[in-house]
Formats: C-alpha cells, structure tokens, sequence
C-alpha cells in the first residue's frame, strides 16, 4: 500500500504539472519493488529496489520501442538492504552494475528472493527490457559483510522485471525459457551453481 500510495503521490504531481507533455524529474528515493526474506538469518529483512533521481514520462512523450513502457520511471537505481526495523544496512548501485547511464521501469512489482544456490543466504533476480523477444536477467546475493554481490545473468522470455528461475527439488542448478536467435525459437537452458567461482555458469550441454 505504501508503495502505491508514493507512486499515487508522483502521478498527481504529474497531472498538476501538465507531466503529459514534458519529463517530470524524480530528485527523492521511489520504491519501485520490495521482497521480504522469510529464511535463514536474514528472516524478516527486505530487499528494496529504489529508484533514487530521474524522469517520469509518458508513452505519449517517446518514441514507442523496446524498453519504453505507457508509463516510464527512468534514470538511476540501487538495491538496498533493509533490516526488519527498516534501517539501511547496505546500497548497491544497478547502474554502476550494469553500466547503465539510465534504467527504466514502467512502475512497481515485486522482486522475487530465495535461496537459488542452497548457500542459506537470500538470492534476488531483477531484470530489464534486453529486446522484443526475452529480458535481460542479473542475479544477486547476499554475501559476507551483508554486501550484495552479483552471481549471475541470464535472459528470459518472460516480460517480468524479476522471476523465479525453474528449478528441481534440493537442486542449486536452475532453468529458464531463453530465446535463441540462431533458431528464432525458444529453448530450456540451465545455469550451473558454480561454487568455487561464487556465480552460476551456463550449461555446456
């Protein structure tokens, strides 16, 4: 509710502003996504995606294309730890990560956590538009000290902005639904925890 109520809060001040025929910049923190740890040491914590400056915009206000939405929160990201008082333990920047100058998302969802590779330690998928056919998948941990490590890519058919990759019971390996441009079909392909290298590998079969 509170997350709605704050995007609530920029749409007004987008319709009072005439936002439908200029950028609205965005100078304070938006959660755009949330996911609370329900496991392991960190039961009762929470993993926030925050977008902390940027652009609100329209459809209307662009060029239609991959990656642009009806709805446009557009500019930089982190990830932030918070713990069950909700009090910031750590902040890892998305754009810094992925060399992005700007990252946009259409509006809130939430992120999907759980303990991908079996380590006791929660585990978060958060993607973006990569093109018409899948997302653009980056996987991230919790790691000693409480900093948030990257431990993986991998794309998706899905248009979600964060997934919980397919995987067996007890299993550390995971699946996804990726798109292979080679055969313009899609295709199951399996991500390998690789625990000497702290990251998941693809599949060599």
């Amino acid at each position: 509710m509170k997350k709605k109520l704050i995007l609530l809060a920029v749409l007004c001040v987008c319709l009072l502003t005439g936002c439908q025929s200029q950028q609205t910049g965005i100078d304070k923190n938006i959660l755009m996504a949330q996911g609370d740890v329900t496991f392991g040491e960190y039961e009762g914590d929470s993993i926030r995606h925050v977008m902390t400056e940027g652009q609100y915009y329209t459809l209307d206000e662009t060029v239609p294309g991959v990656g642009t939405y009806d709805e446009n929160y557009e500019g930089q990201y982190v990830l932030q730890l918070v713990d069950r008082e909700g009090s910031l333990i750590e902040t890892f920047s998305l754009n810094d990560d992925w060399e992005y100058d700007k990252i946009n998302f259409p509006g809130e969802f939430e992120l999907c956590i759980g303990d991908f590779n079996k380590d006791g330690r929660p585990d978060v998928t958060i993607g973006t538009a990569g093109a018409s056919s899948m997302n653009l998948f980056w996987l991230y941990t919790i790691g000693e000290n409480d900093k948030i490590l990257r431990i993986g890519e991998f794309s998706d058919v899905s248009k979600e902005f964060s997934v919980f990759p397919e995987q067996e019971e007890g299993s550390s390996s995971f699946y996804v639904t990726a798109w292979n441009n080679a055969t313009g079909g899609e295709e199951r392909a399996e991500y390998i925890w690789n625990a000497q290298e702290g990251k998941y590998m693809p599949s060599q079969n």
